[in-house]
């Protein structure tokens, strides 16, 4: 059960290194401009961890073979990507004004 857990925590950590470069081109110069509000910033950031959180939970539960951590994985995924929305309506919203 120790090396079960060992391995898994490795695995966490490769898939967690995996997908850093990916939340780092999803606050690209797209999201980060001047007038980008702070508040926006921080949810564009709170969506792209929950998203790799969600990948990470996903592929954990894909190489466990347990379906329901692999669903939640992807229900994040999908929290993850209305959180985005949200963030881009708003953003939307303030160029507006």
């Amino acid at each position: 059960m120790k090396a079960l857990f060992s391995t898994l925590s490795a695995f966490a950590l490769l898939i967690t290194l995996w997908f850093t470069p990916s939340a780092a081109i999803a606050l690209s110069a797209d999201t980060l401009t001047a007038s980008t509000p702070l508040a926006t910033l921080g949810e564009d950031i709170k969506a792209t961890t929950k998203d790799a959180e969600g990948k990470m939970q996903s592929a954990l539960g894909e190489l466990t073979g347990d379906a329901g951590m692999k669903i939640k994985g992807e229900v994040k995924q999908g929290q993850a990507a209305a959180m985005g929305a949200s963030s881009d309506i708003k953003r939307a919203a303030e160029r507006m004004r």
